[in-house]
């Protein structure tokens, strides 16, 4: 999975078409990769803060929606 991570320089990058999508490349490693479940396994071991970081289309889009959710308030929903 690293190897393919390295191909990019986000994350956000590696999903560049349906057949290349990342639960398509997860499959071919691991054929039981199940999105759902494992998908959010691996959003609570790697951290919202971390992908926030690697991730700046993401972070953009969630400070967005703080603003709109609680404009008065600058607490992350991370």
């Amino acid at each position: 999975m690293q190897a393919i991570r390295d191909e990019f320089s986000s994350p956000e990058e590696i999903n560049d078409s349906a057949q290349t999508a990342p639960s398509k490349r997860l499959l071919q490693l691991h054929p039981r990769y199940a999105k759902v479940l494992d998908g959010n396994r691996a959003i609570l071991e790697i951290g919202l803060p971390a992908i926030r970081a690697a991730c700046p289309i993401f972070e953009s889009w969630m400070t967005r929606l703080e603003s709109i959710i609680a404009p008065t308030t600058a607490t992350p929903l991370s």
